[in-house]
């Protein structure tokens, strides 16, 4: 009996011993996850600012492109201009030269 109590008090304490470990173990996977955690939270910050610059880029791009349209019919309609007038003029020349 006294035998049996001695190999019970021996399993207690390795139960103990493995219970303290597991504790400890237990303990450190939640630091690792409340770090986890807060890159993760840090990351999504991080996400949604490039997010929001993407899309205030975006609207720039799109203004950008609206005037370079715009530009690009004022240079064609200038030229046409330009193409009347040198006409006109070659048009004049031709004429006071008779």
């Amino acid at each position: 009996m006294c035998f049996q109590v001695t190999e019970y008090k021996k399993r207690l304490d390795d139960d103990n011993s493995a219970m303290d470990s597991l504790e400890e173990v237990k303990k450190k996977l939640l630091r690792d996850l409340e770090a986890a955690q807060a890159r993760v939270e840090a990351l999504e910050a991080d996400s949604d600012k490039m997010l929001k610059s993407k899309k205030k880029l975006q609207a720039e791009v799109e203004d950008l492109n609206v005037q370079l349209e715009n530009q690009r019919s004022a240079l064609t309609a200038l030229e046409k201009k330009q193409k009347k007038f040198d006409q006109n003029l070659a048009d004049e020349k031709a004429i006071s030269e008779r």
